[in-house]
């Protein structure tokens, strides 16, 4: 999997030439603002910046997906960010991994649509909610569960899945009668910050991406924003970019 790059050696008039590009000065002038400012608002990070420090979670639905029987589609259900996450991670997927069809809509003529095309007995269905409550969610999982089922009888459960808060709720209970596979996203980590979680590792993992390699780049990254040196912030030198630049 390539490296994400953010490379601004040539939004520079170092690189570019005087009254070309960016100010050097001035994007100095915006980073040093910063230099003496907490990394957060709070005493304590928030719980997501220490999701790549545990592999276990990459490691629990490695386990999952490649226990799998054959499969060509996966149909992940969810809104916001558990389907953002998804539609991300598709954009690495490998040319021979299984195909990734977000329905993060109730729309009745989409969801005919992709059942109509695929073939239940090479399908996988995930279902994200971190809440377990999420109507649009709980709606289009039961129908997809349902089509599941009609072809499958007793060997759907093992191609669905859940994604969902460790709380007690209907979704965690609804697995665990029907025999699914059930993932947690941790307390504290808000649904729009779960890519890091089995939220998006799972559905990385079964478009061939390395959930591992991604913990790992994610743990890379956390080191350089925790540190002292400024000009080491991805994000903050960018910032600091647009600010001079504007």
């Amino acid at each position: 999997m390539r490296p994400l790059i953010v490379d601004l050696t040539y939004a520079s008039d170092l690189a570019l030439g005087a009254g070309r590009g960016v100010a050097a000065a001035a994007v100095d002038q915006q980073l040093a603002r910063h230099a003496a400012l907490p990394p957060w608002p709070g005493a304590e990070p928030p719980a997501w910046f220490d999701l790549p420090l545990d592999e276990a979670p990459a490691r629990a639905v490695m386990a999952w997906a490649d226990s799998l029987p054959p499969t060509d589609d996966v149909v992940l259900v969810g809104i916001g960010g558990s389907a953002l996450t998804a539609r991300v991670v598709a954009a690495l997927r490998t040319p021979e991994a299984p195909r990734l069809h977000v329905l993060d809509t109730v729309d009745p003529v989409a969801v005919q649509a992709l059942t109509t095309r695929l073939d239940p007995a090479r399908s996988v269905l995930v279902g994200i909610s971190k809440s377990g409550t999420t109507l649009e969610t709980t709606a289009v999982f039961l129908v997809i569960e349902a089509w599941l089922e009609k072809a499958l009888g007793a060997a759907a459960p093992a191609r669905i899945a859940v994604v969902v808060g460790s709380q007690p709720n209907p979704l965690r209970a609804r697995a665990s009668e029907r025999g699914y596979a059930c993932f947690d996203i941790p307390v504290g980590v808000g649904g729009r910050f779960s890519a890091l979680t089995a939220a998006g590792l799972l559905p990385a993992r079964l478009v061939g991406v390395d959930p591992l390699a991604l913990l790992r780049g994610a743990a890379a990254l956390r080191a350089r924003c925790a540190g002292s040196d400024v000009r080491s912030h991805p994000a903050l030198a960018l910032a600091a970019h647009h600010a001079a630049a504007e």
